[in-house]
C-alpha cells in the first residue's frame, strides 16, 4: 500500500500525443494534478493509474484516431478500458469524452448501458459528457486555448448532477479537513 503517493482523481486517456500533452497541460495551468496516459493499442493500460479517478477524460476515437462509420469499435474499445481498469474500491466517476466529436456522445452512453457488465457496476459511470477538442485546444499543433473554460465547462457539466457535485465536494472537504487535523496534530509535537 502506497503511504505518501495517492492516485490522481483526473486521469487523461488518448492516443494523439500532442492532444495529451494539452490536456495535461491544461490542468498544470489550473494547478490541479492530472495522470497524462498516452494510448497504444498494443500495451495494455496499467490499472493503478485509475484508482482514485473521479474524471476520466477519455478520447472517443482511440483506434486511428479518426472516426469511421461504425462507431460500435470505438466504444467497445471504452467499455474495456473502464471494465479493465477501474477499481472495485476506488470510488464512482465521471467519463468526460474528449472529442472532435461531441455529437456521438449519446450513442456512447447507450452503447455503455447496454454493453458493461453487470457483475463490474464500478465500471458503471455516474454521468457522461462530452467536451469539444477544438474548444480548448489547437488540434494541429496541440497549443493550449482558454484554460479556464475547460474548468468552466467541467464544471457546468457537473453541476448538473445535484447528487455528484454533493459527493465530489463532500470528498474534498474530507480531504482538506484531513490535512488541517495533520497540521494541528503537528502543532501539538514540542519543537525539542
Amino acid at each position: 500500500r502506497d503511504v505518501m503517493f495517492t492516485p490522481s482523481r483526473f486521469v487523461v486517456v488518448d492516443d494523439n500525443e500532442k492532444h495529451l500533452t494539452a490536456i495535461v497541460k491544461i490542468f498544470q495551468l489550473l494547478g490541479c494534478p492530472c495522470m497524462g496516459i498516452r494510448y497504444k493499442a498494443e500495451t495494455p493500460l496499467d490499472s493503478r493509474y485509475f484508482r482514485g479517478v473521479r474524471a476520466l477524460f477519455v478520447d472517443l476515437h482511440l483506434l486511428e484516431g479518426l472516426a469511421a462509420s461504425d462507431e460500435a469499435r470505438h466504444f467497445a474499445l471504452i467499455t474495456s478500458i473502464l471494465e479493465d481498469n477501474i477499481d472495485a474500491v476506488g470510488g464512482p466517476f465521471v467519463l468526460v469524452v474528449w472529442t472532435r466529436y461531441p455529437q456521438l456522445c449519446n450513442q456512447l452512453i447507450a452503447y455503455l448501458d447496454g454493453h458493461i457488465d453487470a457483475a463490474k457496476p464500478q465500471a458503471r459511470p455516474l454521468s457522461v459528457i462530452s467536451l469539444d477538442k477544438e474548444k480548448f485546444i489547437n488540434l494541429e499543433t496541440g497549443d493550449v486555448q482558454r484554460p479556464e473554460e475547460l474548468r468552466a465547462g467541467v464544471e457546468d457539466a457537473v453541476s448538473k448532477n445535484p447528487q455528484l457535485t454533493a459527493m465530489l465536494s463532500w470528498e474534498t472537504d474530507v480531504v482538506s479537513a484531513a490535512g488541517a487535523t495533520l497540521t494541528a496534530l503537528i502543532g501539538l509535537v514540542p519543537s525539542a
